[in-house]
């Protein structure tokens, strides 16, 4: 009897040992994801950019269906005779419908938009130079092109290509910033 206690002791040990290796190499893959996620300066800063854009491209299409709900046929009560089309009155419903989505959406991202917005001022206000936290500033959040910076500027194209990279390599983002948001 006393074997069979060694035995099952011994196995429970085996087995609490190689749970405790499955729990390190977890932890250990957690850490290594950890940094092959970790984000760079130039990725926050395109995809605060790129909210903008998507922001910009939900207000269009909420302006689009503001503009055209005159276009829709609903059904005319003043005629003599009232007709409805098959659909009646769900295109109209379902315009409406999407409009308040696209309002809702809208506030979700503008909320977050606005986060970011200050995060990115204030990781791009810590670049010491002048020239480059203003190619910053134009490139990331008044969403110009390389070419309109360099216009505006003074600069070739080449050239704010070259002041961006340095500038990017220039910010360090607090350890918070490793994952999109």
């Amino acid at each position: 009897m006393s074997n069979e206690i060694v035995v099952a002791f011994g196995m429970g040990a085996t087995v609490t040992l190689i749970l405790m290796l499955i729990v390190w190499t977890i932890s250990d893959r957690q850490k290594e994801r950890e940094e092959i996620y970790r984000m760079t300066a130039k990725e926050y800063l395109e995809n605060v950019r790129q909210k903008r854009v998507e922001i910009e491209s939900l207000k269009a299409e909420l302006a689009y269906l503001r503009d055209n709900m005159d276009m829709l046929n609903g059904i005319d009560y003043a005629a003599p005779r009232v007709i409805s089309s098959p659909e009646g009155d769900t295109g109209i419903i379902s315009i409406i419908a999407r409009m308040q989505h696209l309002e809702h959406v809208l506030a979700a991202k503008i909320d977050v938009y606005t986060a970011q917005l200050f995060e990115a001022e204030c990781i791009i206000r810590c670049v010491s130079d002048d020239v480059l936290r203003a190619i910053l500033i134009d490139r990331y959040i008044n969403n110009m092109t390389p070419q309109e910076i360099a216009d505006k500027m003074g600069y070739t194209e080449r050239h704010i290509f070259t002041l961006l990279k340095d500038a990017l390599s220039k910010i360090i983002l607090p350890k918070h910033f490793s994952r999109f948001q």
